[in-house]
């Protein structure tokens, strides 16, 4: 079996705590991003993954709501109440799935 070498041995002994002091100092260092540079409009929906938008407003759109009341998935949209002041179309079909029996 191979002989460790006694002197860096005790190099590699002498140089843990300043190692540690380093982990340490980077442990503590602020990594928030300084976003007071950033100009205005300039996020992208493509940076966030999986957070809430929260008082989204877009052309067309705009959550006020303070609960979950729209559910969408590969079925559609699923939602109790519909509160609408005209339904443009003229025709309106309902459709309730048969029961598994």
């Amino acid at each position: 079996m191979k002989q460790l070498d006694p002197n860096k041995v005790r190099i590699a002994i002498e140089g843990l705590p300043v190692l540690a002091e380093v982990v340490n100092a980077l442990a503590d260092v602020d990594q928030t991003p300084d976003v007071s540079k950033l100009a205005l409009n300039s996020l992208s929906g493509d940076l966030i993954q999986g957070g809430t938008i929260t008082k989204f407003t877009s052309t067309g759109i705009k959550d006020e709501s303070s609960r979950l009341v729209v559910f969408v998935n590969d079925d559609g949209i699923v939602t109790d109440t519909i509160d609408v002041e005209t339904l443009e179309e003229e025709w309106l079909v309902l459709e309730e799935k048969a029961s598994a029996e």
